[in-house]
């Protein structure tokens, strides 16, 4: 309501004063005596500036009165910001005329582009520079006696310096009108043309002007803003990618040449990491090729791998994102608080030894679960619920999910003997802890149950939250016991007890029901939900979701990398009961049994070797590749078909999170 309300004052005021920017840039023209350029420059002003949608300026002006002390906000002090909001889009102005001329779209704004105005062509190149220096003579005219004029100016040539830099990312990545070289498409280039050619001009030049002239001095503030600022411009930057895509001529204003142009976008980086093969060669062949079957065929293949779930995906990064910062602000309290309590029992070295199991083993994990919580309470809660409060409560119950976690896989790897975890010794392992580490595992859930009974012991969900994580606790671990019964202690397996129902057991308690069900149920809970079906229906997907999670790790378990991973695998020398070696129990032949039953479970690393590439020639990659594309299909039109009322793009999210993981 305030950017609407803003906004639409603002339109009025701002084309109020426009005259008067073209008279002062005209006027100063003709003093120089050229009144033949002076009356071309009004042509190029009134064609190419006033008719924007004035984002840049709107988010100044609203920063500013925003920002400013009261006694600041003048009608004059005003007037200057709205000069200076008019500065910003002469900015914008020069970069889009000059982008125009580059990438040779046909319209800008619903009309001509500039360099096709009675066919001016690349002379169009001169007016864009005429019109970044006009914004140069704007300031100096207006803010030459401000005591912040030497940080604005200084502000407007940097930023232009690094929007320079990402014009010229942005032209390299193109290999300029040669065919592009995909290699070099990662999400790395991409984030980094984002943050130089969008993100510094669009975002954070208008909030960090408007600070300077509301006269905050404050470094923090301004480095704060800054950070948010870069990540708003490359979900913008993400958004306009789409629209270049699919968005309509007659509400964008623009054609998208993107495609013909080569560009690299959000859309082809994400292509390029799910192609197959034959789809990679399609994109070698078309992208980048203005002929419109080519384009048409590229965005076939972008549809066809429905990657378009953008707010989806968006959802997650952008929460995690904030989350993980505002999570570890309050990891200090979590630690006090649970210390603070032992030594309240007179057991100072207890406490003393409890923050180091915390610290080694809570906070450096994804989070993935905490987030999932979060995310969930956010979607689901009344606007009235999502107070300051309430949501802090949710980050401290997050965090009972990560000490659950922490519980959880360091009793694992004390039982898997696992070597290393989260890229660092496992706990058992630190300072040759050994079979003590069970005790510390306990420690860690008992804590668990301190926050949950300290925070929300007053709340009516209290009883429900308690029970479920005793319920879940208990469900994992029976899921635990069916894993190690299938291992045989350390004996030889018997294969023969390796089915897919005994697999799926395992998943359904080992690990769905406290990495999916748990998170999401906690929030429907704490939300207020009471309906019946909406936990049926919440818990049916979750623990679809949970089996495709396994069959994942099981995956990395054996071909993940340790550097992304961050962990050693041991399923094939511990004879754990995986996808993979149920899946080659159902097509190995009887000499290639004999393999299984010779070399599974042991720990010789020949032998391990062995199952490996019995694996391999059993063709299970390929197999694995097109069940987890089908199990992705298969979930998400679930989910576009869920009818009692829970909102699809929480369940597409976490999906969206699943979806080829590697880590």
């Amino acid at each position: 309501m305030l950017w609407v309300t803003i906004s639409e004052e603002e339109e009025q005021l701002m084309m109020e004063i426009w005259p008067d920017i073209v008279h002062n840039i005209t006027k100063e023209i003709e003093n120089s005596c050229s009144p033949n350029v002076a009356k071309w420059m009004e042509k190029v002003l009134q064609y190419t500036v006033p008719e924007g949608k004035k984002t840049r300026a709107y988010v100044l002006i609203i920063a500013y009165k925003l920002l400013a002390p009261n006694d600041q906000l003048t009608e004059e002090n005003i007037r200057l910001v709205r000069i200076l909001a008019w500065c910003l889009e002469l900015m914008q102005a020069c970069f889009l005329v000059i982008d125009d001329t580059q990438d040779r779209p046909l319209l800008r704004r619903g009309k001509p582009c500039w360099y096709r105005y009675n066919d001016i062509g690349p002379a169009a190149i001169n007016d864009g520079v005429l019109l970044q220096t006009t914004t140069f003579y704007l300031i100096r005219k207006y803010f030459k006696e401000k005591d912040y004029y030497v940080n604005l100016l200084e502000m407007f040539h940097d930023v232009g310096f690094k929007t320079i830099i990402g014009q010229s990312l942005d032209l390299l990545s193109t290999n300029f009108d040669k065919k592009p070289n995909l290699d070099l498409f990662t999400m790395n280039q991409y984030i980094s043309i984002v943050k130089y050619k969008t993100s510094y001009y669009s975002f954070v030049m208008p909030i960090i002007a408007a600070m300077h002239i509301a006269g905050i001095k404050d470094q923090e503030m301004f480095k704060e803003a800054k950070t948010i600022s870069l990540e708003l411009g490359c979900l913008f930057q993400v958004q306009d990618d789409y629209l270049d895509l699919f968005g309509k001529l007659d509400v964008c204003g623009k054609d998208g040449t993107d495609i013909q142009d080569g560009k690299c976008t959000w859309f082809v980086v994400l292509a390029l990491q799910r192609v197959t093969p034959e789809q990679r060669k399609i994109l070698e062949e078309c992208y980048g090729d203005s002929d419109p079957e080519k384009v048409r065929r590229v965005k076939q293949l972008f549809t066809d791998l429905d990657r378009f779930i953008i707010m989806d995906q968006t959802l997650w990064v952008t929460i995690s994102e904030e989350e993980e910062q505002q999570m570890m602000a309050m990891w200090p309290d979590i630690v006090h608080d649970i210390t603070k309590e032992i030594e309240n029992s007179n057991i100072p070295d207890v406490a003393k030894w409890a923050e180091k199991v915390l610290q080694y083993t809570v906070p450096g994990g994804k989070k993935t679960r905490a987030f999932a919580l979060i995310i969930a309470y956010k979607l689901l809660a009344p606007s009235d619920q999502l107070t300051e409060e309430n949501i802090r409560l949710i980050r401290i119950l997050a965090w009972c999910l990560e000490l659950f976690q922490a519980y959880l896989i360091v009793i694992d790897d004390i039982q898997d003997r696992s070597l290393l975890r989260r890229g660092k010794p496992c706990w058992y392992r630190y300072n040759d802890i050994g079979p003590a580490a069970i005790n510390d595992g306990l420690l860690l859930q008992t804590a668990m149950f301190y926050l949950i009974r300290k925070y929300f012991k007053e709340k009516d969900y209290y009883i429900n939250l308690l029970e479920m994580f005793y319920d879940i606790g208990f469900k994992t671990i029976i899921g635990q016991s069916s894993d190690l019964f299938s291992t045989n202690f350390g004996k030889k397996p018997n294969l023969d007890l390796f089915t897919m129902n005994q697999y799926n057991s395992i998943v359904k308690y080992k690990t769905s029901y406290y990495s999916f069900v748990l998170p999401i149920i906690a929030a429907m809970h704490i939300a207020g939900i009471k309906d019946h079906e909406m936990f049926r229906e919440a818990k049916t997907i979750l623990f679809k979701m949970g089996n495709l999670y396994q069959i994942q790790d099981d995956y990395l378990g054996w071909l993940g990398k340790f550097d992304v991973c961050g962990k050693d695998t041991t399923d094939i020398q511990e004879g754990k009961c995986t996808w993979f070696v149920v899946q080659a129990l159902q097509r190995v032949t009887p000499e290639q049994r004999k393999i299984l039953e010779e070399c599974y479970g042991d720990s010789d690393p020949e032998k391990v070797h062995r199952v490996k590439q019995l694996f391999t020639d059993l063709g299970l990659l390929n197999t694995y590749s097109t069940y987890e594309e089908e199990t992705h299909n298969l979930l998400k039109q679930h989910i576009k078909q869920m009818s009692c009322g829970l909102p699809h793009s929480l369940f597409l999210s976490i999906l969206w999170k699943l979806y080829h993981r590697m880590s």
